[in-house]
């Protein structure tokens, strides 16, 4: 497999498929020779072994398999975001909605929130925090 082909990368962030087990620390490497390359290391030290494309071993229940975590995970619906269509576009305050199914940040149209919308959410180019 060349470098093309893998969907597992080490500049990303990644967390295991079940929140149960012990939190993902790094991912250490994705070239391993085999059939699983990319090897991690759990919060306690155990290490793992999966499949480039995240999968954790065939035959297993898949509490290790590697799902990318989004940049916008751990910001709450309705918190207070700055949103822009381009990357030299104005900025527009408006409220975090979630995240659509291609991954784009959404936010409530018209700097509504879930409670007052009525037309919904839309996505985003880019959204960033406000500094307050």
């Amino acid at each position: 497999m060349n470098q093309v082909d893998r969907l597992i990368e080490l500049d990303r962030k990644y967390r295991y498929r079940d929140k149960g087990v012990p939190p993902l620390f790094r991912v250490l490497c994705v070239d391993k020779p085999g059939d699983y390359p990319v090897v991690t290391c759990d919060a306690k030290g155990g290490i793992h072994t999966n499949k480039i494309s995240g999968q954790e071993h065939e035959n297993c229940l898949g509490l290790y398999d590697l799902i990318e975590v989004s940049p916008y995970e751990d910001i709450p619906i309705d918190a207070k975001v700055l949103v822009r269509s381009g990357g030299l576009g104005n900025w527009h305050r408006r409220y975090f909605a979630g995240v659509s199914d291609s991954g784009k940040p959404m936010a409530w149209v018209e700097g509504t929130t879930s409670w007052s919308t009525v037309l919904g959410s839309i996505p985003w180019y880019e959204l960033k925090l406000p500094e307050e």
